[in-house]
């Protein structure tokens, strides 16, 4: 019985591309434990404690107070401004002192009566210190609908923030499924590598003594042992990339174990797909839609605001101020209240543009631009998530009847395997045969496990695109 198995060389470097194709460089190591993960329970831990989401939530909090400042524009503000002054060298005050125009003669009195007759003060002189107490209160009457235009758009910020943080969480769950799966894939193909190992080894013993036979070459010898070292590199760069996927997964979820152990398995079924319905679902559920739709209402108040503030529309406000001056200090100066007066002034303010060299019209050009920039992405991005559809619901079905097939070449490799251990039993083939029949079906179920975490990543792609869970697209 002949059976066509491939080359040990051809096999190697077969597995090394292989095992390549899920490379990834993650994370720090963590300290603890071994503990337990299944899949839910890695994306609960990985929603409750990542620092991106902590921070989006804290950025959503600190929105709340925006909103609140730009109400509190609706309310009466009251600024209170004082002064305390110090003058070296006071104006002296003007007196017309007694006699200081002259004397006439009194018809009553033998001596002449002095003009004035006693001291007349015009201007006091003026103290060293000096006092001011000014507030003002201001409340809005009318402003073309500014203030509440501003809420609005401050509200619409908060709505964007909580609408980052869904989009987020549909990130960091994307991210610990993907690591997660990378990593069980990792770690079987671990188990298929040093077995690998152990029939090159094998194939390598029996090389040597053919050689030292004289029945090969050293150049049949070089080859297994380059096999060797070809074999050794994978191993090592499968362990590699596995404790990355690993320390990966902990830094996602926050996971202070030394060791974790992954219990759940990727075993998803044949892909139930209704194109039409993803694609209504996304345009309903998908947070960048919405972030597009928040942005164009925004975009359509600032416009209203650069409106509102045209020329020839003023703001109307309530205004009333009190003074309060003195030039004495309070309480330890002399009659100190006869130094200080109180005014109360009442009054309706406007304000509004009169000319500003067209910076009105250029600010309702821009916020109108940025509308119609706003509506135009609307537009493509509804286009674009039905591509994005698209192609994820191929790669879906492609990976999927790809793994049919890689699943159907490991059974064939299964049976070779069987055939070749009869015909080694039965002496038809050599051990190195037969270890080439082994390697052939290492190879096909490691090709079965790329294919299979190729299926499964196209179908978190899709989750992450429409907010549905991957479960719902296969039965």
């Amino acid at each position: 019985m002949q059976l066509s198995i491939p080359t040990p060389h051809s096999i190697i470097k077969t597995l090394l591309i292989t095992v390549l194709v899920f490379s990834a460089a993650f994370g720090v190591p963590a300290q603890g434990e071994e503990r337990n993960i299944s899949i839910d329970m890695a994306i609960s831990m990985g929603l409750r404690n990542s620092d991106e989401i902590n921070l989006k939530l804290q950025e959503l909090k600190n929105k709340q107070y925006s909103i609140l400042e730009a109400k509190s524009y609706l309310y009466p503000s009251i600024k209170l401004e004082t002064v305390s002054s110090y003058i070296t060298n006071p104006p002296e005050g003007v007196t017309i002192k007694e006699g200081e125009f002259g004397y006439a003669p009194s018809p009553n009195s033998q001596f002449p009566v002095p003009f004035p007759d006693r001291d007349y003060t015009l201007i006091n002189d003026t103290e060293n210190t000096y006092f001011k107490i000014t507030a003002t209160l201001t409340q809005s009457l009318f402003t073309w609908g500014k203030i509440s235009k501003n809420i609005e758009i401050t509200t619409l910020d908060r709505d964007l923030k909580y609408l980052e943080l869904v989009k987020k969480k549909r990130e960091i769950v994307y991210r610990i499924k993907r690591n997660y799966a990378l990593a069980v894939l990792f770690r079987e193909n671990i188990k298929l590598l040093k077995q690998s190992k152990k029939v090159i080894d094998e194939i390598l013993k029996d090389r040597e003594d053919s050689y030292r036979e004289g029945l090969i070459n050293l150049a049949d010898l070089l080859s297994v042992r380059s096999n060797v070292a070809l074999t050794d590199e994978s191993l090592v760069e499968a362990s590699e990339n596995y404790r990355s996927a690993v320390e990966a997964l902990k830094i996602l979820t926050g996971i202070n174990s030394s060791q974790i152990n992954l219990i759940s398995n990727f075993k998803p079924g044949k892909p139930l797909l209704y194109e039409k319905d993803l694609v209504e679902y996304s345009l309903k559920k998908s947070p960048d839609i919405e972030i597009l739709k928040k942005k164009i209402d925004q975009a359509e108040k600032y416009l209203s605001i650069e409106r509102a503030g045209s020329m020839l529309k003023p703001d109307i406000s309530l205004i009333v101020t009190l003074n309060i001056t003195g030039q004495r200090i309070p309480v330890i100066g002399a009659n100190w209240t006869d130094s200080w007066d109180t005014n109360l002034v009442i009054g309706i303010g406007t304000k509004t543009n009169i000319f500003d060299s067209g910076r009105t019209k250029y600010k309702i050009e821009e916020a109108s631009g940025i509308l119609s920039q706003a509506e135009s992405a609307f537009e493509n991005y509804k286009k674009l998530i039905k591509l994005n559809i698209r192609q994820a619901v191929q790669n879906i079905r492609t990976n999927y009847y790809r793994t049919l097939s890689k699943e159907a070449s490991l059974k064939q490799a299964e049976e070779t395997k069987k055939n070749a251990e009869i015909s080694f039993k039965n002496s038809l083939i050599t051990r190195e045969k037969l270890g080439n029949a082994k390697l052939l079906l290492y190879r096909s179920e490691m090709e079965r496990n790329a294919s299979l975490y190729n299926y499964l990543e196209s179908l978190i792609t899709l989750e992450k695109i429409t907010g549905k869970n991957e479960s719902a697209f296969y039965n």
